[in-house]
């Protein structure tokens, strides 16, 4: 950003200098968000009825008007014509003159014949009308309930497998590339790639798309009875059998290696490691579901003697889909699931003491971390939406409803 110095009784004249067009805005942000703008890589997006942001490859940014008490006057860069000689000689008198009559200098002569007197450097400064406010960039995190309303109406299922060699279909369902969901979610690239990676989102025929949790476990069923019956090992799986195996029971191989990259490890070329807390979570979310409340010691023999051979279940995995709770001298198991909370700040606190009026820090992570992002910090989050206490000094801290 240009500055203008001064030095002890110098004088300066200020002039007008054109005003810019109607409706452009001043925006202050930093050398590498310009960078970005030369290069190309920055648009703003927004529905008519939204508020717009600025997104770079990278981030994304809000844009909010500061406004200020004190007027700005806009100076553009020094040129050459803009200023005049220390010595003024008779021509630049004359131009003196001409802009005089033009309207578009505007010192007063007194203090014009001062300056002259005292033989100071006279430099004429343009500057544009003054302006009361301006925009600035805030980082923030991405927008997503957009990609999250596309992918619901696209997902994948059965509907979408033909069911004489398991290849997908089209369904009738509208589906979305990754330029076309950039046109819609404000999101960055990065952000969005991230955020489609973190749906366990799938590209099929130039459309990424979900796939439903049902098909999923279809295919986690399948690959854990192919196990069994191929005296396969959960933990050195070939993917070229299980791709053979699983397309012999009408699974579509692009689906077979989604599948692994969610619920595998790859430990080698076509070598995979089932993920063992992903596995027995699966099994617990389906003892929930159909029983959403359990003493602790018959839930956790009951997910032992669902879970497949050899695989050991463990309370630390169901964290974010079930709480634990005391109620007298009995231990309680229950559904609560993080994946089915609103991904609004303000409604998932909501939600969240509803369920449980204090929380524990430990407890209440889970349910909040995902909200966390640039200006989201959790910090932040609990100084808005919970209130802290703590009974003495030695009792643990507890959160609650604002």
């Amino acid at each position: 950003m240009s500055t203008l110095s001064f030095t002890l009784n110098e004088h300066r004249l200020l002039r007008s200098a054109k005003t810019p067009r109607p409706g452009v805005r001043l925006l202050e942000l930093d050398a590498s968000i310009l960078d970005d703008i030369y290069n190309g890589s920055v648009v703003i997006k927004g529905e008519p009825s939204a508020e717009a942001v600025l997104c770079t490859a990278q981030s994304t940014y809000a844009v909010k008007i500061v406004e200020t008490t004190n007027s700005l006057l806009l100076v553009p860069p020094a040129q050459t014509s803009d200023i005049t000689s220390s010595n003024p000689g008779p021509d630049t008198e004359n131009d003196a003159d001409t802009e005089n009559t033009s309207g578009n200098v505007s010192p007063a002569p007194a203090f014009q014949t001062q300056a002259m007197k005292s033989g100071a450097a006279l430099n004429s400064i343009a500057a544009c009308p003054a302006t009361a406010s301006h925009l600035e960039l805030v980082q923030i995190a991405p927008r997503l309930q957009r990609l999250d309303t596309l992918l619901q109406a696209s997902m994948y299922g059965e509907e979408d497998v033909d069911p004489e060699d398991g290849a997908a279909v089209m369904s009738g369902k509208v589906t979305y590339s990754f330029q076309e969901m950039l046109s819609q979610v404000q999101a960055s690239p990065a952000e969005l790639q991230q955020a489609l990676t973190d749906r366990h989102a799938v590209e099929l025929d130039g459309a990424w798309r979900t796939v439903d949790k049902s098909y999923m476990e279809s295919l986690l069923e399948t690959a854990l009875f192919l196990a069994i019956q191929q005296g396969w090992s959960y933990t050195a799986l070939s993917q070229q059998d299980l791709i053979e195996g699983l397309q012999a029971n009408g699974h579509d191989a692009r689906l077979v290696h989604h599948f692994l990259s969610v619920y595998a490890e790859q430990q080698g070329k076509g070598i995979w490691n089932l993920k063992e807390p992903m596995v027995c979570k699966v099994f617990a979310e389906s003892l929930l579901q159909s029983k959403p409340k359990w003493q602790q010691e018959e839930f956790m023999d009951a997910w032992l003697n669902s879970v497949p051979q050899g695989m050991t279940p463990d309370l630390s995995m169901l964290r974010g889909m079930a709480v634990q709770e005391d109620m007298g001298t009995q231990k309680l198991v229950k559904l609560f699931n993080v994946q089915q909370l609103p991904a609004e700040p303000a409604t998932r606190f909501k939600a969240v003491f509803q369920e449980r009026a204090q929380w524990s820090w430990r407890d209440l992570q889970p349910y909040v971390e995902d909200l966390q992002g640039p200006g989201r910090s959790a910090e932040a989050l609990l100084l808005k939406y919970a209130r802290r206490v703590q009974q003495d000094p030695g009792s643990p801290v507890m959160y609650t409803a604002r």
